[in-house]
């Protein structure tokens, strides 16, 4: 019995002592705060500071040290704060920086579209000099066009006044007889009549059509005027400068162009052959060297 009691009373005990812990915690945490009484207003007295002493002077009363306390910490804002300087610092390097940048690209834009334009004047002149010349070559090519017609022009025209100057002096060889009253007719020039009196001026005879006639002042054709192995189909006048010795004998025969209408190679071959084998009568009296003339009509059959 007595067992039991000191267990009952163990285990109240127990509770109580948590019951009031709980309590006290309570009223610690969510007491009501203790009023400080105020503090009454009274007399200073100077009661000193040692036993024994003496004088009627204070002493100086001397303050003790104040203790330093260190800053508190600083918030983010002050350190927002202080660090501003070193953000606008920052911030104006970055923006001259660039300031620089944009100014270099427009410097850099700028030289870029000079050499453009420079190129493009070059393109320009390197085109109007190429005009230039192609101007000047067409204007040499049209020189050379007007000087080739003037050229031709004046070709044909000498050719026509060979032609007329052959057709008549044609004409007027076979014009001529021995009882000619002409006081100045051949092609050596001066006055009289180029030839003997009594020459033939022309040959007669068979074979492919060609007619001719002789001028050799003084003299006389022996026999008839020989005519050229014509059989091939060509026309045209040749005119044969011959040179005559005392004897009667042709010594050279040159075609000439005055009074010819052809050039052909073929034709002044055969008069130039035909033209030696001529004979006239020997003159003791002669020059030794007597020019004249010996004309050949070649006509197509």
């Amino acid at each position: 019995m007595s067992q039991n009691n000191k267990h009952i009373d163990s285990k109240a005990a127990m509770w109580t002592a948590i019951t009031l812990s709980v309590f006290i915690a309570l009223l610690f945490f969510f007491g009501l705060p203790a009023q400080q009484p105020k503090e009454e207003a009274g007399m200073l007295i100077n009661f000193g500071n040692t036993v024994s002493g003496s004088g009627s002077i204070e002493p100086v009363k001397t303050t003790p040290p104040v203790k330093t306390t260190p800053p508190p910490p600083q918030s983010k804002q002050s350190e927002q704060v202080s660090n501003e300087p070193e953000d606008i610092e920052t911030q104006n390097f970055e923006e001259a920086a660039a300031i620089e940048a944009a100014k270099k690209k427009a410097e850099e834009d700028r030289q870029k579209e000079l050499e453009r334009q420079q190129e493009i004047d070059r393109q320009k002149e390197i085109e109007r000099q190429e005009e230039i010349k192609r101007q000047k070559e067409i204007e040499r090519q049209q020189e050379i066009e007007r000087q080739k017609q003037l050229e031709e022009e004046r070709l044909r025209q000498e050719q026509e006044a060979k032609a007329k100057a052959a057709s008549d002096m044609v004409s007027g060889a076979f014009g001529k007889s021995s009882n000619s009253n002409s006081t100045s007719q051949g092609a050596t020039g001066g006055t009289g009549n180029e030839g003997a009196e009594n020459g033939s001026t022309t040959s007669n005879g068979s074979g492919l059509g060609t007619g001719g006639s002789w001028s050799l002042a003084g003299r006389s054709l022996v026999g008839s005027l020989p005519k050229p192995n014509f059989n091939i189909q060509k026309a045209g006048i040749v005119v044969v400068e011959i040179s005559v010795d005392r004897n009667g004998k042709v010594t050279s025969a040159t075609p000439i162009l005055k009074g010819s209408t052809t050039q052909d190679t073929e034709l002044w071959k055969l008069a130039r052959e035909a033209a030696l084998k001529a004979q006239f009568n020997a003159n003791p009296t002669a020059q030794a060297k007597q020019l004249g003339t010996i004309t050949y009509n070649f006509i197509l059959n």
